[in-house]
């Protein structure tokens, strides 16, 4: 995880940096989503995030495990 803060409502949220095929990328997580997936959001864990983009921000929309994504995705082979 890269840092915590707080909103102004007094709800915490983080910022996480991740690797992707564009390069480092850092996206907000807000509270609910922070709150609901605060087990996966470890650093080092290794999660697949389905984000929303808002010009040059990215905000994190679900997570989940990256090899329960691999194992979801039927059209990619498993080793």
């Amino acid at each position: 995880m890269g840092r915590s803060d707080v909103d102004r409502h007094g709800k915490q949220f983080c910022f996480m940096n991740i690797y992707s095929a564009f390069g480092q990328i850092e996206v907000t997580c807000w509270h609910t989503q922070f709150k609901q997936h605060e087990d996966l959001i470890k650093r080092g864990s290794q999660v697949a995030l389905l984000c929303k983009k808002n010009d040059d921000k990215a905000m994190v929309d679900s997570i989940k495990p990256y090899a329960k994504w691999l194992s979801d995705r039927p059209d990619i082979p498993l080793n």
